[in-house]
């Protein structure tokens, strides 16, 4: 077939290596190991990347709930529960954006900063490991292809 990329007329793989079961496998060791090494620092994995993402975020924009629920992977109310969670622990607080209440804005405490400081060596350790071996360019082409993969996900759910 002309024009038609090798991917889409790829032989199917053995069941265990196709991308779905390799991806789906990936996420849950990873997520895993992560929920294993940050329970010495009294965090879920979910906790940790959410205040990470807050951080990383601080001065760029004000996150919504909606935002902050995309790149958990998770959906409104889920987003809801886990912030509902934090803001009791004083993690979070719900800050309304310009005076609207319909619309809000998730902020770390001092409390939250200190979960992104005490966690960061652990996240840290995480990113190495699953990189080890890895060349930059192939650290970036795998990103680049991991955020391809999500973007036709995203595509599967609509």
């Amino acid at each position: 077939m002309v024009g038609v990329r090798e991917a889409d007329q790829a032989v199917e793989p053995e069941a265990d290596e196709s991308v779905v079961p390799l991806v789906f496998q990936t996420a849950r060791d990873v997520r895993t190991a992560l929920q294993r090494q940050l329970a010495n620092h009294g965090v879920t994995a979910q906790q940790a990347i959410l205040a990470h993402l807050l951080r990383r975020w601080e001065r760029k924009k004000r996150p919504s709930p909606v935002q902050i629920a995309s790149r958990l992977g998770t959906d409104g109310a889920g987003i809801t529960r886990l912030i509902d969670r934090l803001e009791a622990k004083g993690v979070v607080v719900r800050q309304s954006i310009d005076g609207d209440r319909r619309s809000i804005s998730v902020e770390l405490t001092a409390s939250g900063l200190a979960i992104v400081k005490k966690a960061a060596p652990t996240m840290q350790g995480v990113h190495r490991q699953l990189l080890k071996g890895f060349t930059s360019e192939e650290v970036r082409n795998l990103t680049g292809m991991l955020r391809r993969l999500r973007e036709n996900a995203k595509g599967l759910s609509k």
